[in-house]
């Protein structure tokens, strides 16, 4: 993992997101299909909105 960072949306809510980003990325084969990032891949991973939608998954 390489940081946590707090965001706050348009109306006031503040979200928690760990963000996940490759050590080396530059010469892997399939870089072009995964990302369009000049740098590394970074994964943005928020636990709670996740948990959410494995809620609302399940009830349907």
């Amino acid at each position: 993992m390489k940081n946590y960072y707090t965001g706050t949306e348009k109306y006031g809510f503040s979200r928690d997101f760990k963000i996940y980003e490759c050590k080396d990325c530059s010469d892997c084969p399939l870089k072009s299909k995964c990302t369009t990032a000049k740098g590394n891949r970074q994964v943005h991973y928020n636990p709670v909105y996740e948990e959410l939608k494995a809620k609302a998954n399940t009830s349907l």
